[in-house]
């Protein structure tokens, strides 16, 4: 007689347990798991009594004496994540904008972080931006909060665990400059700038690998990036940790060593500045007529142009270094002037029309003789 199916068990409390082979702890302290690297039972049994023990005697974690919520943001800010520069600066921007609003409403300790205070700020922050920016904030915080609670600067409040707001799905594309409009801009730019856009646009690179660029990134015919060398800690990585290679025309090549040679200059500064791109930018949108757009805007145009003038979306997404084409097919914007298309007459239809119309012309009851002899020719 076959044996009944038993239902999945699951052990509360304390225990151990296998994954892979490998030991493994649960504690009301790591509710997910911690490996004991060993595969053998007795050494397991010996590190999960110590890690019990440790954990009934463990102090109270520092943020309970008061650590406060800026204290922990600024050490979560200043720890070596591996992120690129951008994304530092967005984290610093969103976690402190937050704190600050918690401080202002009198919560200073990840302790006092209520469900209603959150509730509060969602309200106040929802008559000013979307819902995907409420949630990139609310994200922000709670990866800084559990990271310092990883490391007993704080315990996690359950107020910040909260499911994400329910996001309106984009119906809209972005709509870049044509390639007139961006002929347009580059010719209305500053004179020294002018190499820094060209590449921007031509090349397809974010802000910092144009940052980064050097004479050594550019051989057999192709603009090379790559993750800068250092120290892990301190190097800037390029996002997504890939190399990529994009090769580009002669023409283009010489636009990327006049923007070298410009930013080796030591009279004009050695760096692109965002602010000072961005400002120049604006200037040559109001000055050619064009609607204002941003240095990302630039990179993709460079995916759109590239895919509309027939090159294969896969390519398109290992030039701009996406892991995966859904990325690039977000990057496909529209231009303004396709408002103005109109939409072709199929082929099969006016094949079609065609037919019938040569059909009806000799198949009328309403033809005339002269008619008739100037379809057939002169009658011999």
């Amino acid at each position: 007689m076959p044996r009944p199916a038993r239902g999945r068990q699951y052990q509360r409390g304390p225990h151990l347990y296998q994954r892979n082979g490998v030991w493994y702890a649960y504690t009301p302290s790591c509710p997910k798991g911690t490996s004991l690297r060993t595969r053998d039972r007795a050494a397991a049994e010996r590190l999960f009594g110590e890690l019990l023990a440790r954990g009934a005697t463990a102090p109270a974690p520092r943020g309970a004496r008061g650590l406060t919520l800026a204290e922990l943001a600024a050490a979560w800010v200043s720890a070596p994540h591996g992120y690129t520069r951008r994304t530092v600066e967005c984290h610093t921007e969103r976690v402190a904008s937050v704190v600050r609003w918690l401080v202002a409403h009198g919560a200073t300790t990840p302790a006092e972080v209520t469900p209603e205070l959150v509730d509060a700020w969602i309200a106040d922050r929802s008559t000013t931006v979307s819902r995907r920016t409420i949630n990139r904030d609310l994200r922000t915080l709670k990866v800084c909060l559990r990271w310092c609670a990883g490391r007993e600067l704080c315990t996690m409040p359950p107020a910040v665990a909260r499911p994400p707001l329910r996001e309106a799905r984009r119906t809209t594309r972005r709509v870049v400059p044509s390639p007139t409009e961006l002929a347009a801009i580059l010719e209305h730019v500053r004179a020294d700038l002018r190499p820094a856009f060209a590449v921007l646009a031509s090349v397809g690179l974010r802000h910092e690998e144009l940052r980064r660029l050097s004479v050594g990134d550019l051989h057999d015919g192709a603009v090379w990036v790559r993750p800068e060398l250092g120290p892990a800690a301190t190097a800037e990585p390029t996002k997504g940790y890939r190399e990529r290679k994009i090769p580009v025309a002669p023409a283009v090549l010489e636009q990327v060593k006049l923007f070298l040679a410009w930013k080796a200059d030591p009279k004009r500064g050695h760096l692109a500045h965002k602010n000072q791109l961005h400002r120049a930018l604006r200037a040559a949108c109001a000055a050619a007529g064009v609607p204002r757009c941003g240095l990302h805007d630039l990179r993709r145009a460079f995916a759109t142009e590239a895919v509309r003038g027939g090159v294969p979306l896969t390519v398109v997404s290992r030039w701009l270094g996406h892991r995966l084409t859904s990325t690039t097919e977000a990057y496909i914007a529209e231009y303004r002037s396709d408002g103005e298309r109109v939409a072709p007459v199929p082929l099969a239809l006016s094949a079609a029309a065609d037919s019938l119309q040569k059909a009806a012309v000799q198949t009328s009851p309403f033809e005339s003789p002269v008619q008739r002899n100037k379809r057939s020719g002169p009658v011999r």
